[in-house]
């Protein structure tokens, strides 16, 4: 499944609000999801029903900024491997206890990384301005 190029789109699977019973939700030979230049996408599943996906390997998230969780409910992913962070198949998964756990460290991460430029630049970046190196 590849979702791509929709910056409007905020959630990939939505549960409606007037729905109260609780399902299992099944993409039984769903391999790998792409996930690219999403920038509004918050989640892939927005209900707390059970996402089965039981033939999920990787997920490849690229560009998608503001996506904090896949899902609000308890995700059935046994062969999930981990996730893609860049366009390059060759690269390692990223992978942390499950995958819930997994795109909530990329999150983290990707916001300490942006905190920790806006530190150097705010830090370094503007005395860096005036830095010049001379060559003997």
């Amino acid at each position: 499944m590849s979702i791509m190029q929709c910056e409007l789109v905020e959630v990939i699977l939505a549960k409606g609000l007037e729905e109260t019973t609780s399902e299992v939700i099944r993409f039984e030979r769903l391999n790998t999801i792409n996930l690219d230049s999403l920038s509004s996408l918050s989640c892939f599943y927005s209900g707390s029903d059970t996402l089965l996906l039981s033939s999920l390997i990787r997920v490849i998230i690229w560009e998608c900024p503001n996506m904090k969780i896949f899902s609000q409910g308890v995700i059935d992913a046994k062969f999930f491997l981990g996730i893609q962070v860049s366009l390059d198949p060759n690269e390692d998964l990223f992978f942390y206890q499950d995958l819930n756990t997994t795109v909530k460290g990329m999150f983290q991460r990707q916001v300490k990384t942006l905190f920790e430029s806006i530190h150097y630049y705010f830090n370094y970046g503007m005395n860096a301005m005036f830095f010049t190196i001379n060559f003997i």
